[in-house]
Order: structure tokens, then C-alpha cells, then sequence
């Protein structure tokens, strides 16, 4: 007859919100890098290659850390949000406030850190607008960085 559901088919899918032009930038950048190292090594420019390697191998982990890698992950139980060097995971009940904007900005109170305190604005989404409930709870459960 029909399909039986277990809790773990009908449970919702992970959707993933990110710049759209983040994908585009870090691309350009990437190309613009590997044709300029190699413009100078076809021009027989070996040691201004070596001399320009490091600083475009720079510039591509910064694109990656601040253009590629950056998202909002929203499921089932709250969000994860990936910036830079570090996954913060804020469970809905945890959650003050929501603003969707041009940026998505996530305020689940003040998050103690090492860095002090944290206020997490992840990757701008026009597409995010529909993003599950908030709630309230006390702020020291609420972020605590996952591996990744």
C-alpha cells in the first residue's frame, strides 16, 4: 500500500543560505591569481612568480575566508552559522530576535567568547526571508562553536 514514515524521513531538510555574488567574486579573484602567476612564469619571470606567490596565496585564503565560505545553515533544530574561522551552532529557543535585511542579523543575547561579545550577522540573503521561529532563553546555553 503506502509508504510508512520513520520520525528520521519526515525530518526537514538543512537549507543553506549564502551570498550569491560570493561565489562570483572569489572565482574572479582565483582566476585573476593563477593567470598572473602564470603570465609570469610564460614571460620567463621565475623569480617575480616566487616574489608574487605568497602574496596572491594570501589574497585567495582571505577571498575563501571572507567570500566562500561564510553561510547560514538553517534545520530542524536551529542555525549554524559559518564565518571565517569559526561554526557557531544557536538553537531556535536561544534566539531574541531575527532582522532580514540586506544581511541576515541573528541576536541570541550576548554571547560570551573569547573575543568578548559577540553579535552574529552572517552572509547577506535576500533569499532567507522565510526563516523559522524564535524564541527565548538564557544566553549562556545558547552559542557554543562545533568543530568543522
Amino acid at each position: 500500500m503506502g509508504k510508512t514514515t520513520t520520525p528520521l524521513d519526515s525530518a526537514p531538510q538543512a537549507r543553506t543560505f549564502k551570498d550569491p555574488s560570493g561565489r562570483a567574486v572569489s572565482l574572479v579573484v582565483w582566476a585573476g591569481c593563477a593567470v598572473a602567476v602564470g603570465w609570469l612564469l610564460l614571460a620567463g619571470r621565475t623569480g617575480a612568480a616566487a616574489a608574487a606567490a605568497p602574496w596572491l596565496a594570501v589574497l585567495s585564503l582571505l577571498v575563501y575566508l571572507t567570500q566562500w565560505r561564510p553561510r547560514l545553515i538553517v534545520d530542524g533544530d536551529g542555525f549554524e552559522v559559518v564565518n571565517g574561522l569559526r561554526r557557531h551552532r544557536i538553537p531556535f529557543a536561544a534566539v531574541d530576535d531575527i532582522e532580514v535585511r540586506h544581511a541576515v542579523t541573528l541576536t541570541a543575547g550576548r554571547i560570551s567568547t573569547s573575543a568578548g561579545v559577540l553579535r552574529l550577522r552572517p552572509v547577506p540573503s535576500p533569499q532567507a526571508s522565510s526563516t523559522p521561529g524564535t524564541g527565548s532563553s538564557a544566553p549562556s546555553d545558547c552559542c557554543r562553536p562545533t568543530s568543522g
